[in-house]
């Protein structure tokens, strides 16, 4: 099983587990900013020239969205941001009409160590 898989899995057992506390879930800017700090943590395997996103802000969103139980794909995952692009931007995990890809989530979770994550 490779990483991507592994993540993903992992992703959709959040969104399983979450799914019927979505309702209760509230984001707001004291939670993103905590789980900002600990996905600092992580590893940025990305070359410093060539980074649009910052990987933190990355793993917050793919996490908020798995918590919500809409991580079902990354193409799902990069529409979920495109159509609630505002709410990303109200908790400054996106700037101006930067929207990350599915292509791009993908290739973060290709490439992330998984255990580290």
């Amino acid at each position: 099983m490779n990483n991507v898989s592994v993540i993903q899995d992992n992703m959709k057992s959040i969104s399983v587990v979450l799914a019927p506390l979505k309702n209760k879930i509230r984001s707001n800017k004291k939670f993103v900013d905590t789980l900002l700090h600990i996905l600092d943590g992580v590893t940025d395997f990305r070359k410093s020239g060539m980074i649009k996103y910052d990987l933190d802000k990355l793993l917050c969103i793919c996490l908020l969205i798995s918590m919500r139980g809409k991580f079902t794909s990354f193409y799902h995952a990069s529409m979920f941001i495109k159509v609630r692009s505002d709410y990303f931007r109200q908790l400054g995990l996106i700037e101006g009409n930067n929207i990350p890809s599915h292509d791009t989530l993908r290739r973060v979770f290709l490439n992330i160590d998984a255990n580290e994550l």
